[in-house]
């Protein structure tokens, strides 16, 4: 398949849901009412309110996208974290984490439900997006059962929207930007390797890894480093080989989605770098790739390394972690592959 070299992944992304079954991407809010018309309904809520229905749905389809990643999930979810809860993982289980500050932002969380559209080619579905109209994330129904849970969670909120798309604070307006949380300025006083794992995720969430990503060239070299993104494929080819388990989060700006297993296959088709597990497909344009980080977070008294993923702009592309079981994460063999990984600018003989 020939790679657009604009970098506009949309093409990609609808040969993805092609193969994994679900409706091609939409980007925007003003693309869902020209696809949908009065199928599609604008809801008055956000983060919580995703929390609140998607957890109770069976087998939906889960797919997040940003503009160089898409991760598509089927199956159930293991627990929608908000942005300040713990980070929650179960093996096999779809990983969902928003971003909930309590301001308003351009990341904020907005919902709105579509219908089966007239030509059939769409399920039933949720989508969210953030304050510009970008959408980021979908769960399509494909499940009788939960289509009727949809229904039923959703009476009130349509009961008592108002008649136009957007309430008044329009989608579509500047973000607010002279008003932060206390938390975002609580995080900013603190480097990356001196937070925890939620504290960390939740950094990238802020903005998208934007405002973290202009902190990392100030970091302590013996906590986090630039390494060569040139041997990503490599890397995850290896951990392919030996089956090795771990977590993958894929990033698009106000959410997190991934899981926690071993890769069951690996392809590299031009710039795309698809990634499959057991019910799940990720694609990532590597061609989009310019950085890649190691850094050390914070937990329990030791160092947990992570791998991070940036591209051109300094968005946040994907986050890489050991696994993660009931008594802590498995960092002995991870860390060792990790610290490993040659650093920016070392050649490297393959």
């Amino acid at each position: 398949m020939r790679n657009n070299p604009d970098g506009d992944t949309w093409l990609w992304q609808c040969r993805c849901a092609r193969e994994y079954g679900c409706s091609a991407p939409i980007k925007s809010v003003l693309g869902l009412k020209h696809l949908f018309g009065d199928r599609c309904r604008f809801l008055e809520c956000g983060a919580l309110s995703y929390q609140t229905i998607a957890s109770e749905f069976f087998k939906p389809v889960l797919t997040t996208m940003g503009e160089f990643v898409l991760l598509a999930d089927r199956g159930s979810i293991d627990h929608i974290q908000l942005s300040g809860s713990p980070f929650q993982v179960e093996q096999n289980k779809i990983i969902v984490r928003l971003n909930n500050q309590d301001v308003i932002s351009q990341n904020d969380c907005q919902l709105a439900v579509t219908q089966t559209d007239q030509t059939q080619r769409h399920p039933p579905a949720l989508h969210l997006f953030n304050q510009s109209g970008q959408i980021t994330h979908r769960v399509d129904l494909s499940e009788n059962d939960d289509v009727l849970i949809l229904a039923a969670s959703l009476a009130s909120q349509i009961e008592r929207q108002k008649p136009e798309i957007f309430s008044k604070k329009s989608a579509f307006e500047e973000p607010t930007n002279n008003v932060i949380s206390m938390k975002s300025f609580l995080q900013a006083k603190h480097l990356p390797q001196q937070m925890s794992v939620e504290d960390n995720l939740d950094d990238v969430l802020t903005d998208g890894g934007l405002s973290r990503f202009n902190k990392l060239q100030n970091l302590d070299s013996n906590h986090a480093w630039q390494v060569n993104e040139l041997m990503l494929p490599y890397f995850l080819r290896h951990m392919t080989q030996v089956k090795f388990i771990f977590t993958r989060l894929f990033v698009a700006s106000n959410i997190l989605q991934g899981h926690t297993s071993d890769i069951a296959a690996l392809n590299l088709e031009g710039h795309l770098l698809s990634i499959y597990s057991k019910g799940s497909v990720g694609i990532l344009d590597f061609s989009a790739v310019a950085q890649a980080w190691v850094i050390n977070y914070s937990g329990n008294g030791r160092s947990i390394p992570a791998l991070e993923i940036y591209d051109k702009r300094g968005n946040c592309m994907a986050i890489f972690l050991p696994e993660k079981r009931p008594y802590g994460f498995m960092c002995d063999d991870w860390s060792e592959m990790l610290y490993s990984f040659p650093r920016a600018g070392q050649s490297v003989g393959i």
